[in-house]
């Protein structure tokens, strides 16, 4: 018996950000962006664990602006806190924990539910 897996019809569902009226797509990671999204991902919860919010703020903005590229630098720097952590875990949702179902138990925290719509900021 010849199994087959047609990887061409694998999608992933899509995930949207919306920012001051405008959707943006989080992109899909490949195997090496994961690993290093992955890496910085656990930088982050370590140094949300010991509260260096300076180290987490910045390590958040490159993993969102790795998932989210159409989103120009400065809004990105311009979320607030409940913003970042929702995106972010919006971000690691979509990643298979090690129990095997959706969601990743490593992501930081949220303040904010990840399915949420971020707040537009004045």
């Amino acid at each position: 018996m010849t199994r087959l897996i047609n990887l061409d019809e694998l999608a992933a569902p899509r995930r949207v950000v919306t920012l001051k009226g405008t959707e943006y797509e989080i992109q899909e990671f490949d195997l090496e962006s994961f690993v290093d999204i992955q890496a910085k991902a656990d930088e982050l919860f370590e140094a949300q664990e010991v509260g260096d919010n300076a180290k987490v703020a910045r390590l958040a903005k490159v993993i969102i602006s790795n998932a989210l590229p159409d989103m120009p630098g400065e809004l990105v720097g311009k979320l607030t806190m409940r913003q970042m952590y929702a995106v972010v875990n919006l971000i690691f949702d979509a990643f298979p924990s090690d129990e095997g179902d959706k969601g990743n138990d490593a992501a930081p925290a949220a303040e904010a539910e990840p399915t949420q719509q971020a707040e537009p900021t004045p």
